[in-house]
């Protein structure tokens, strides 16, 4: 996959490499990793959908459309047995952009103050969900906090 580092991406990762904050070379690279897969949540991507007797195959992610276009005209009518020859380009959303369109209440969604987020946009830490990525690491919400599941009354039969 090509893939183009926008300006407004280079910037952060700029900020971490020049910066004094970092004890070792190890903490930097973690920092580094962690602000490159914030960024990626929330980037649109584009999957190349190939129709084969009226069932869809993906495949991707492609970070532009022109780039999953260019590998769909390559590989037209050889992608999959049976020699299907439609084929498209589909957009898809980042999770965390998705996530943050995405805010309610209730079993699934942060209770913190000020996230609403569901449990998918928070990263994870250890076994349990962390801070939301879409409120942003220093953002009022450092950890998932799970709203209380209804409870369902049996049938009676």
């Amino acid at each position: 996959m090509r893939f183009t580092p926008r300006k407004e991406e280079v910037q952060p990762v700029i900020d971490i490499l020049e910066s004094d904050d970092f004890d070792s070379a190890d903490d930097m690279a973690k920092a580094l990793i962690r602000e490159v897969v914030d960024m990626l949540w929330f980037r649109d991507w584009h999957v190349l959908v190939v129709n084969r007797d009226g069932q869809a195959v993906a495949f991707g992610p492609f970070a532009s459309e022109p780039e999953a276009k260019a590998l769909g005209t390559k590989w037209q009518g050889t992608l999959l047995p049976g020699d299907p020859t439609r084929w498209g380009v589909v957009p898809v959303r980042g999770l965390g952009a998705t996530a943050e369109e995405r805010q309610g209440g209730g079993y699934g969604f942060c209770t913190t103050e000020g996230c609403g987020h569901p449990a998918y946009a928070h990263s994870m830490d250890g076994s349990a969900r962390g801070y939301c990525i879409v409120c942003g690491r220093h953002g009022a919400c450092e950890k998932y906090a799970q709203a209380a599941k209804k409870k369902t009354r049996a049938k009676a039969t």
